[in-house]
C-alpha cells in the first residue's frame, strides 16, 4: 500500500505511529527529501526505525531495489510525500498496482489543471490512474475543499480540469465522517475556546519600544516587528497565565498566575506568525536567553514579584528546521509540565497540517491567517487530547487604541478584530455548532466558545455589580458584531432546503411501506380521517407527502422545544404517529410507547442520516441558550427554506405570503383600538373572541399574546391571559407544517408571557388543522383526528368578534399546463356572485372581471358571513382586519365589492402601502418598495371593516383612507405605520360616497362630459368611430415569431395536433363527443409542446372546421412599438383575426416572401407593417357600429391605456389651431409622425 502526506513532519509522525500500533508485520519504504524523517528524536540520530527497509530517499534506483525486495508475510507500506510522488511513480515496475492508496490531508489534492500547464502538479498526480495504478484510493481530511459552481463553470469554459472533493468521479462517495462535536463527545478531541485578549496600547512602555527598535535594526530597511506586536505579546502572556480571567480588575498585574496558583496556567502553546523573521524575533536568536516575548514580559514585570508571574520559554521552528530538531522541540511540549512555566514554540505555518501535538494547551494567532484551511488545521493541533486536559484555547490578541474601549465600533471593526472574525468564520465552516452560534444573537451571547479578556478598559471599576454589567455589555456587543460579521442569513433557509431534499427520500420509503396490504388499510383510514378535516380534494399522494414532512420536521420541534412534548400532544401529530406505529416492524406496545421523534428516527434511520447529526447539534446548541421567541424565529427561517424547496406548488396555488411582524402589530393595535372606540371593549376583554382563519405560522395569535398596544400595555392583560388562551383565541391552517409551527409558536408565546408553570408547555386548544372554507363535521375518526374535529365543532359554534388575518391571494394557475388549479369552493363562489357580483352588475350592467375570483375576495366574503354565525338579528357586532392586494381600492372589476362592503359595514379603514411592482417607470418608483419584499409583486393594503349595529346600517359605511408616502423604502413604510399607531389616527381622511364607488382617484365628474376618444356604444358620439380589439391570440408563442420559417413550422405542428384531435372527435359516437372534446383539449405539459387549446380553437373543433396551412396568412406586424414579428392570421385559430383583416386588407400586390429568402420592402405592402392596435389605414372605412357613417381619411395613431380615466397619446395628421395657443407652447401641440 501507499501512504501519501504533504510534509516531512507528518510523514515522520505517521511512520512512528504505524510502527507503534501495528497488528501485523510491516516492511516500510520511505520516499522523501529528509533522511532524518521518522527518527525517534531522542538524541540517537543514527538510529532508523527498525521497520525501514531502506534509508529514506528520493533516489530512484534505491526505490526500485527496495520495492523488489521480497517481504514474505509482511505488508509492504510505502510512505511518501506528495512532492516526491513523480520520483516514486517512475520507479514502479510495469503492471504494478497498489492495493490501497491513502491520501492524508487530501484537500491538498484539489486544484485546477490548465491546458497551458507543462506538467501535472505532484499533488494531483494521484488522480492519474496510469501514473499511480491502484485498486482503491482513500482520501482523508479534516478540511474538505469544495469549489463553487461558478468556479467549475469557469474551468469548463477554459478546458481546465478541476478537482473538487464533492466530485465523486475523482474522490468517490463519502465513506465515513465525524464532526468536531461528535469527536469531542466521544472523547477523541478536547473542546476549544476562543480567547479574545484586548490590551490597551497605553501599556506599551519606553523599554518595550526600545526592544522593538533593537529588533528592527537587524532587519535593515525591513520592519520585522511593530509596537502593536509588543502589546499583543503582553495580552497573550496574560491569557496563558490565567485563561479564565475576564481581566476587568485593573489592579491585576499582567502575566499574574491565577490566584497565585502555579498549576492553573497553560503549560504549552504554539504561536503562529506569517513570517520567519517575526517568529525568530519573538523567540530570540538560537542559543540566546530571551527574545522579544520574554523581553516584553520582563519590562512589564518591573517592580512585581516575579514568583507570582508566568515564566516563558520560547523556541522557534520553521520549514527549514530539520525534522529531528522539530521532533526534539515537540518532545519539550510532551515533557512533564514545570510549575509556573509555559513552553512555547513560535513558527511560521509549519506544525499546522496534520502534525500531532498531543500535549498542547493553546494556539496563538499573532497575525491574521486568511486561509480557512490553515486556521482549522492550526486549531486541530490544540484539540488533541491528553490525560487531564479539559479545553484547548485559541488565543487572539487585539490592541485597543488609547482612549478607546474594546466594545467601541471603531475597535470591533479594526484589522485586529478581523483576525477574530476570520477564525470564527473558519471554525463555523467546519464546526456546525459554531455555525449555529454565529447565526443567532442569543445563541452567540450564551455560547461559552468565545470569551473576551478585557485588558483594554482604562477606567478603574468599582464593585461586583459594575464588573457584571461590563461583562454583559462585552457579551452583547461582541456577540452582536460576531453575528453581523460571521453569520449567514441564508443558513436556516438553506438548512430547510436540505431537509426538503431528505423529505423526498423519506417519501419514497413511505410509498414502499404503504405497498404492504396491512399498512395500506391503516393508511386508508388515516386518509379518510384527514378528509373529514381538509375536504375530499385531499389525494392519497398529498397525505403520503404529509407523513414524510412530519417524519423530517418533528425531530426539529423536539430539538427546539423539548419541554413541549409537542409530538405527543398535538392532535394531528398524534394521528400521524399512530400511522407510523402501524408501519413499525415492532409490536404495537413498543410502537405506542415510542414518541414521535423516536418513531420517525427508528423507521427512517437511513433516510434521516444526513440530518441526524444536525438534530443533535441543534439540541445541544440551543438548549437553554434561546428564548422561546428566538426559537420560533429560527423555526420560521427553517420553514421558509423547506417550504420554498419542497412545496412550491402549494405556495403558488394559495398565494402564500407571510406577514411582516410590523404589519401584524399595526393590525392588532388597530383591531384593539377600533374595538374600544366602537364597542367599548378591547381584545383582552371577556367574550371578545378572535379568529385567524388563515393562520399560516400563527403570527397574528402569537402577537396578540405577546405584543403591546399603542400605550405600551400588554394587548392581553396578565389577568386575562389564561382565559384568552384556553377559550377565546382561535386559528385554522390547511398546510401541515405551517399548522405545526403555528401551534408551537402560539404555545411559545404563552410561555414567553409566563402563562405556564416553569419548564412546561400546555397545548393550545384553539388551533385546528383544516380548510376554513369547507364544512368539516363528521367523517372517519382516529385518535388525534377526533380531537381536531372536536376543536373544529367547538370553534364553529363560537360567536367571533375579531377576524384578523392575511388570507391567500392567488387568482389561480396562470397556465392550465401547470396542473395546479385552485380548489373549488362552490358555496363561497356562489356567495361572491350573489353579493359582490350582483352589486357589480347593478352598478355597471356587466359582470365582474377576473380579479373578483381572487382568493382574498372569497376570504372577505367568508369572513363577513362568519361574523353572523350563530345567526342573530340585528347583526352581531364585529370587525375584520385583513392585509391583501390593494386591487380592492383600484380594480374596476371590484367595483361591486367596494359597493357591497359599504352596504354591509358601518366603518371601513384602509391603509394603502403601495408597492405595486407590476408598474413601470416613474409610476413604479412612486410605489416604493414592497413590504413583502420578493414575496409578492402586488401592491398591498390593510383593510379594517367594522360592523356596529348601534349605527344606522342602512347608510353606506364611512370610509377612512391613508396612503403611505410615495418613493418610500420598506423600512420607511414600517416607520410610517409605527408613527400612525393604528387606523383610528387623525391622519386617515374621510372618503365621500360617490356614484362610481371609487375609493381612490375621485373626480368631479366633468371627465364624463367630455367627448370620448372611443366608445363601443353605438348611440354615443366619439372622436374615433372605427375601432377593433386587434388580433387577440391567447397563444402568442404559437402564432407569432421573429422568424418566418420558424412560424411556419410552429403552425404546421399546431395544425397536425389539431387534425389528430379532430379525427378522434368526429370518429367517436355523437353522444360521447362532448366528453371527448374536453379530454383531448386539456392543456398538458406534453400537448403544450405543439398546441395550446384556446377558446377559439375549441370552438373550431366543435364545429368540425378543417384547418389547412396557408402561407399567405403570414403577415408582418408591429407586435409592440419598435418590435416587428410575423403573425399567422387565421380566425379559426386567432380570436378577432377576421375583424382585423377587414380593417387592414392586403393590397393586390402584397406577397409573402419565399421561405428562407430575404425580405425587402418592395415585395411587401408597406401599409401592412403596423399592428392593428397601433395604426389606421389611409382609406375610408365603414363602421359596423355607425350604420354607414364614413370616417375621414386622416392618418393617426391612438395608444390608449387600460384605465378608463386617462389616455396616453392621440396623434393625428390634422393640425391644431396654433393661433389659439400661447407662443412658447405652440410646438408642443403639433403631433410628430416618423416617416419609414
Amino acid at each position: 500500500m501507499l501512504y501519501l502526506v504533504p510534509s516531512i513532519a507528518l510523514m515522520g509522525q505517521t511512520m512512528r505511529e504505524w510502527a507503534r500500533n501495528r497488528s501485523i508485520s510491516h516492511a516500510y519504504v520511505g520516499v522523501c527529501s529528509d533522511k532524518t524523517t521518522g527518527q525517534s528524536g531522542d538524541g540517537d540520530k543514527a538510529r532508523d526505525l527498525a521497520e525501514l527497509s531502506m534509508p529514506v530517499s528520493t533516489d530512484r534506483a534505491g526505490i526500485v531495489q527496495a520495492l523488489a525486495q521480497p517481504t514474505g508475510s509482511k505488508m509492504r507500506v510505502v510512505f511518501s510525500t506528495y512532492q516526491s510522488l513523480p520520483v516514486l511513480t517512475s520507479a514502479l515496475p510495469k503492471h504494478f498496482a497498489f492495493d490501497l492508496v491513502i491520501c492524508d490531508e487530501a484537500h491538498r489534492t484539489t486544484g485546477v489543471d490548465r491546458p497551458t500547464d507543462e506538467e501535472v502538479s505532484a499533488f494531483r498526480l494521484i488522480h492519474d490512474d496510469e501514473a499511480v495504478p491502484a485498486r482503491f484510493r482513500l482520501f482523508m481530511t479534516a478540511t474538505q475543499r469544495i469549489y463553487t459552481a461558478a468556479a467549475k463553470v469557469r474551468a469548463a469554459t477554459k478546458d481546465s480540469d478541476i478537482y473538487s472533493m464533492d466530485d465523486e468521479r475523482n474522490y468517490g462517495s463519502l465513506l465515513y465522517e465525524m464532526s468536531f462535536k461528535d469527536a469531542v463527545d466521544a472523547g477523541l478531541l478536547s473542546d476549544y475556546e476562543v480567547l479574545i485578549v484586548a490590551t490597551s496600547q497605553s501599556r506599551l512602555t519606553t523599554g518595550m519600544s526600545d526592544l522593538v527598535a533593537t529588533v528592527n535594526k537587524t532587519g535593515g530597511k525591513t520592519q520585522i516587528v511593530s509596537k502593536e506586536d509588543a502589546v499583543k505579546l503582553l495580552g497573550c502572556w496574560d491569557a496563558l497565565a490565567d485563561p479564565n480571567t475576564t481581566g476587568v480588575t485593573q489592579d491585576r498585574a499582567t502575566g499574574k498566575l491565577a490566584n497565585g496558583d502555579r498549576q492553573g496556567h497553560l503549560n504549552t502553546a504554539i504561536a503562529f506568525t506569517n513570517t520567519v523573521k517575526l517568529s525568530q524575533a519573538i523567540a530570540g536568536p538560537s542559543g540566546e536567553a530571551r527574545g522579544l516575548w520574554q523581553g516584553v514580559a520582563a519590562e512589564a514585570s518591573v517592580g512585581t514579584d516575579t514568583a507570582k508571574l508566568l515564566q516563558m520559554s520560547v523556541q522557534h521552528v520553521d520549514g527549514k528546521t530539520p525534522a529531528i530538531i522539530r521532533a526534539a522541540q515537540l518532545d519539550r511540549l510532551r515533557a512533564d509540565p514545570e510549575p509556573g512555566r509555559c513552553q512555547v514554540i513560535s513558527n511560521a505555518r509549519v506544525l499546522t497540517e496534520g502534525v500531532d501535538v498531543p500535549a498542547l494547551d493553546a494556539v496563538v494567532f499573532l497575525q491574521p491567517r486568511k486561509s480557512k484551511i490553515d486556521i482549522v488545521q492550526a486549531v486541530g493541533r490544540v484539540m488533541r487530547t491528553y490525560p487531564g486536559k479539559g479545553t484547548g484555547y485559541i488565543v487572539i490578541p487585539v490592541v485597543v487604541p488609547e482612549g478607546k474601549g474594546v466594545t467601541d465600533t471603531e475597535v470591533l471593526d479594526s484589522s485586529d478584530f478581523n483576525v477574530v472574525w476570520d477564525v470564527v468564520r473558519a471554525l463555523r465552516s467546519h464546526d456546525e455548532r459554531m455555525d449555529m452560534w454565529v447565526n443567532h444573537i442569543d445563541a452567540a451571547r450564551n455560547s461559552d466558545r468565545v470569551t473576551l479578556i478585557d485588558r483594554g478598559t482604562d477606567q478603574p471599576l468599582g464593585d461586583d455589580e459594575d464588573v457584571e454589567q461590563l461583562r454583559f455589555l462585552l457579551d452583547e456587543r461582541v456577540a452582536s458584531k460576531m453575528v453581523e460579521r460571521c453569520g449567514d442569513r441564508k443558513l436556516w433557509p438553506s438548512w430547510g432546503a436540505r431537509a426538503a431534499n431528505v423529505c423526498r427520500e423519506v417519501r419514497k420509503r413511505v410509498d414502499t411501506r404503504l405497498a404492504d396490504t396491512d399498512t395500506a388499510e391503516s393508511f386508508n383510514e388515516f386518509v379518510s380521517a384527514l378528509r373529514s378535516s381538509v375536504g375530499d380534494h385531499l389525494t392519497e399522494d398529498q397525505a403520503a407527502e404529509m407523513v414524510a414532512q412530519h417524519v423530517v420536521t418533528i425531530p426539529i420541534f423536539d430539538c427546539l422545544f423539548a419541554d413541549s412534548e409537542f409530538a405527543n400532544a398535538n392532535p394531528i401529530s398524534v394521528a400521524i404517529n399512530n400511522l407510523l406505529g402501524s408501519l413499525a416492524p415492532t409490536d404495537a406496545t413498543e410502537a405506542e410507547a415510542a414518541d414521535g421523534s423516536a418513531l420517525a428516527m427508528g423507521l427512517f434511520e437511513e433516510e434521516l442520516r444526513p440530518l441526524t447529526r444536525a438534530y443533535r447539534t441543534m439540541r445541544a446548541v440551543f438548549e437553554g441558550a434561546l428564548t422561546a421567541a428566538a426559537k420560533v424565529d429560527v423555526l420560521r427561517e427553517i420553514y421558509d427554506g423547506f417550504f420554498k424547496a419542497a412545496m412550491q406548488d402549494v405556495v403558488s396555488r394559495l398565494g402564500i405570503v407571510y406577514t411582516p411582524v410590523e404589519i401584524v402589530d399595526f393590525m392588532i393595535r388597530s383591531a384593539d383600538a377600533v374595538c374600544r372606540a366602537e364597542f367599548g371593549v378591547g381584545i383582552t376583554s371577556e367574550n371578545v373572541n378572535a379568529l385567524d382563519p388563515f393562520t399560516g405560522t400563527g403570527t397574528f395569535i402569537y402577537r396578540m399574546l405577546t405584543a403591546q398596544d399603542s400605550d405600551g400595555n400588554d394587548t392581553i392583560r396578565s389577568g386575562d391571559l389564561r382565559r384568552k388562551y384556553y377559550s377565546e383565541l382561535y386559528a385554522n391552517e390547511l398546510v401541515l407544517l405551517a399548522y405545526y409551527i403555528a401551534a408551537i409558536k402560539i404555545e411559545a408565546g404563552m410561555a414567553e408571557r409566563g402563562g405556564f408553570p416553569p419548564g412546561s408547555f400546555e397545548p393550545f386548544p384553539g388551533v385546528t388543522f383544516g380548510d376554513t372554507f369547507l364544512a368539516t363535521s363528521g367523517g372517519a375518526q382516529l385518535p388525534g383526528m377526533a380531537d381536531n374535529t372536536a376543536r373544529q365543532s367547538r370553534q364553529g359554534g363560537v360567536p367571533i368578534t375579531i377576524i384578523a388575518t392575511n388570507p391567500p391571494w392567488s387568482t389561480g394557475q396562470k397556465s392550465s399546463g401547470d396542473d395546479n388549479p385552485n380548489i373549488d369552493y362552490p358555496h363561497i363562489e356562489r356567495r361572491v356572485r350573489d353579493t359582490y357580483g350582483k352589486r357589480h352588475r347593478e352598478e355597471t350592467g356587466s359582470g365582474a372581471g377576473p380579479a373578483s375570483g381572487n382568493l382574498y375576495v372569497e376570504s372577505f366574503r367568508w369572513a363577513t358571513d362568519r361574523l353572523d354565525i350563530p345567526h342573530s338579528d340585528p347583526p352581531r357586532r364585529g370587525m375584520i382586519a385583513m392585509v391583501h392586494p390593494n386591487s380592492l381600492s383600484t380594480a374596476p372589476s371590484l367595483l361591486g365589492m367596494r359597493a357591497a362592503l359599504r352596504d354591509e359595514f358601518s366603518d371601513i379603514y384602509v391603509v394603502n402601502l403601495l408597492g405595486d411592482a407590476n408598474k413601470s417607470g416613474d409610476e413604479r418608483q412612486r410605489e416604493g418598495q414592497s413590504v413583502f419584499r420578493q414575496g409578492s409583486r402586488n401592491g398591498v393594503q390593510i383593510t379594517v371593516a367594522v360592523r356596529n349595529p348601534d349605527k344606522d346600517l342602512s347608510q353606506p359605511a364611512k370610509l377612512h383612507y391613508a396612503t403611505a408616502p410615495e418613493y418610500s423604502s420598506e423600512k420607511e413604510k414600517f416607520a410610517w405605520l409605527a408613527q400612525l399607531g393604528d387606523v383610528t389616527s387623525d391622519e386617515l381622511e374621510t372618503v365621500p360616497v360617490n356614484d362610481d364607488h371609487n375609493w381612490v382617484n375621485l373626480t368631479d365628474g366633468s371627465f364624463e362630459d367630455m367627448l370620448p376618444v372611443c366608445d363601443t356604444d353605438s348611440t354615443v358620439h366619439a372622436a374615433v368611430a372605427l375601432h377593433a380589439l386587434g388580433a387577440k391570440t391567447n397563444c402568442d408563442t404559437y402564432v407569432y415569431s421573429f422568424s418566418y420559417d420558424d412560424l411556419a413550422s410552429r403552425i404546421n405542428r399546431l395544425i397536425d395536433a389539431y387534425d389528430s384531435a379532430l379525427a378522434r372527435v368526429h370518429s367517436a359516437p355523437a353522444g360521447s363527443r362532448g366528453a371527448l372534446i374536453e379530454q383531448v383539449t386539456k392543456n398538458t405539459e406534453e400537448s403544450l409542446r405543439s398546441i395550446k387549446w384556446t377558446h377559439t380553437l375549441k370552438q373550431s373543433l366543435k364545429k368540425g372546421e378543417v384547418i389547412e396551412f396557408d402561407e399567405t396568412r403570414i403577415r408582418e406586424v408591429l407586435y409592440r412599438p419598435f418590435t416587428k414579428l410575423w403573425l399567422y392570421e387565421d380566425h379559426r385559430i386567432v380570436s378577432q383575426a377576421r375583424a382585423a383583416s377587414d380593417l387592414f386588407p392586403r393590397t393586390d400586390g402584397a406577397t409573402a416572401p419565399p421561405p428562407g429568402g430575404s425580405t425587402h420592402l418592395d415585395t411587401i405592402d408597406r401599409s401592412n407593417l403596423r399592428d392593428p392596435r397601433y395604426r389606421h389605414r389611409r382609406r375610408s372605412q365603414v363602421s359596423r357600429d355607425r350604420g354607414g357613417l364614413q370616417t375621414h381619411s386622416w392618418e393617426g395613431i391612438m395608444i390608449s391605456s387600460s384605465s378608463n380615466m386617462t389616455f396616453q397619446a392621440l396623434a393625428t395628421s390634422t393640425l391644431p389651431d396654433v393661433a389659439a395657443v400661447k407662443g412658447s407652447q405652440q410646438t408642443r401641440v403639433i403631433p410628430r409622425l416618423r416617416q419609414s
